[in-house]
């Protein structure tokens, strides 16, 4: 079991199951909060830097890897105050970037399984594969269907197999 990091929340001592447990991101922290009024922590809507890495991503899928570039290079610029720090692109430099900029912010799953990383990112990365491989691409790689949908459209869909 790891050591308990002294001032975080989280201790892994209170998990005698040794279940593991993603970060907590203090990023989404209110810290000014009142019990008595709502938070005052901004909701964002669009990412510029997210255009950008969507934008990386298109240039790169369409041979453009100049256009690929500038586009990685603004988000991680703006970010560090490094110029050009990438120098060759591809989707993996693209998706590292993406997990600097829009931790905790976006669906990463949907992103993996549009890029065909998936299953590559959950083996390298994702401890509860690595521990357990509990992923059966059979059945994870499609969500199940929510149940409310598929009551107000019965003769329309059908829940994905394994579900």
């Amino acid at each position: 079991m790891p050591n308990d990091i002294t001032g975080t929340r989280y201790l892994y001592t209170l998990n005698p199951n040794q279940y593991i447990h993603f970060p907590i991101f203090k990023k989404f922290d209110d810290e000014i909060i009142q019990s008595e009024a709502e938070g005052s922590r901004d909701t964002f809507v669009f990412r510029v830097a997210g255009a950008h890495l969507l934008a990386a991503e298109a240039h790169l899928g369409a041979g453009n890897t100049t256009s690929a570039l500038s586009h990685l290079n603004i988000v991680r610029e703006r970010a560090t105050g490094v110029a050009n720090h990438y120098t060759l692109i591809s989707i993996d430099e693209i998706l590292d970037e993406r997990v600097l900029e829009l931790a905790g912010e976006e669906n990463r799953w949907t992103v993996l399984k549009r890029t065909g990383k998936l299953v590559e990112r959950l083996e390298m990365h994702n401890p509860h594969y690595m521990d357990h491989g509990v992923f059966d691409s059979g059945q994870h790689y499609l969500r199940p269907i929510p149940n409310n949908e598929l009551v107000i459209s019965p003769d329309t869909m059908t829940q994905n197999s394994d579900y």
